[in-house]
C-alpha cells in the first residue's frame, strides 16, 4: 500500500498513517491465514496480528511522561533530575540512548504538566505548594516577588 503524504502532514500524521497501513497489512495477512487454515483442515486456529497482545501503548516518550508524572504526584516537592532518572530506571522505564539523562529531560520538556526549574528540579505545573517553594527561593537569591512576577515566572 502507498501511502500519500501532504505537505500540511506533521511526522506524526505521516507516523499514524504508516502505523494504520501497517496494521491494515497485517489484518490482511491474517485474514488470508484463517482462510487457508479453514480451507487446509487445520484445527488450530492462530490468532490474527490484531489479536495479539501488545507490549504496551504509546510512544516511549509517553511512557516516561506517564511514570514521571505518578513518581512526582507522590514526592512531595520539587525532585532533582538524577533522582527522577534513577527512579524511572529504578520502577522499569526503559530510557535508552547514548545519555540516559538528556533522553529523560527531552521526553519529559514535551510535557505540558510537568516542569523543571532550574537548581529545584523537576515538579508537576498544577501543584501549588512547588509555586510556594520556587518563590521562597527567589527571595533567597534577592529577586522580590513582584519583580519575578513581572518577568513571567510563577
Amino acid at each position: 500500500m502507498y501511502l500519500m503524504a501532504t505537505t500540511h502532514d506533521t511526522k506524526r500524521d505521516i507516523a499514524i498513517k504508516r502505523q494504520k497501513a501497517a496494521q491494515d497489512e497485517a489484518d490482511r495477512w491474517g485474514e488470508f491465514i484463517r482462510l487457508y487454515d479453514e480451507l487446509d483442515g487445520s484445527q488450530e486456529r492462530r490468532p490474527a496480528p490484531s489479536e495479539r497482545p501488545r507490549r504496551r501503548e504509546g510512544t516511549k516518550a509517553e511512557q516516561t511522561q506517564m511514570m514521571a508524572r505518578e513518581i512526582l504526584r507522590r514526592h512531595s516537592g520539587f525532585i532533582s533530575t538524577q533522582s527522577l532518572l534513577e527512579t524511572l530506571l529504578s520502577e522499569g522505564d526503559e530510557i535508552g540512548g547514548e545519555d540516559p539523562k538528556a533522553t529523560m529531560i527531552s521526553r519529559l520538556s514535551r510535557a505540558t504538566d510537568i516542569e523543571n526549574v532550574r537548581s529545584l528540579g523537576w515538579h508537576l505545573a498544577d501543584t501549588a505548594a512547588s509555586k510556594d517553594e520556587f518563590s521562597i527561593v527567589e527571595h533567597s537569591k534577592g529577586i522580590p516577588a513582584s519583580d519575578a512576577d513581572k518577568n513571567g515566572d510563577p
